[in-house]
């Protein structure tokens, strides 16, 4: 019993690369890239809490051969070095190629403000807001 090999060529499994990624793909992307990112904060806070224990270890007991120093290096070390390991593994992952993604971009945490709170007139005299000015008596708004 033999097969024909005259059956029509079946379609490709995986569509042809395109200039851009699937959009599942691209926010899977940005949700690993903002989660390595996240990480990546923590292990700073970790190194730098660290680092501050050390030196306040150093500075209150001065003894650097102690167990006690050594441990809280050796933690030290140790968050170095997770720290390092996670700054090549974030500057290694790709970056998002759509330009302002909802997904990866980040809004500022504060809004930026521009209450101009003081008044300047054509000669330059600058006249704080009313709500900082004297208030008039009751006798001067109802006598002339």
């Amino acid at each position: 019993m033999e097969f024909s090999s005259s059956r029509p060529a079946s379609p490709r499994s995986t569509p042809p690369r395109s200039a851009s990624p699937p959009a599942m793909q691209t926010k899977e992307v940005c949700d690993t890239r903002r989660m390595l990112e996240q990480r990546l904060d923590i292990l700073r806070a970790q190194h730098d809490e660290a680092y501050a224990y050390l030196c306040h270890i150093e500075e209150k007991f001065q003894d650097t051969t102690s167990e006690f120093y050594q441990g809280a290096y050796a933690m030290y070390k140790s968050a170095e070095q997770a720290r390092t390991k996670a700054e090549g593994e974030y500057d290694l992952f790709p970056y998002c190629p759509i330009p302002g993604c909802p997904y990866h971009t980040k809004l500022p945490k504060s809004p930026n403000k521009n209450n101009k709170q003081k008044r300047t007139d054509e000669e330059e005299y600058i006249t704080p807001p009313s709500r900082k000015q004297a208030k008039k008596s009751f006798v001067e708004q109802h006598i002339p």
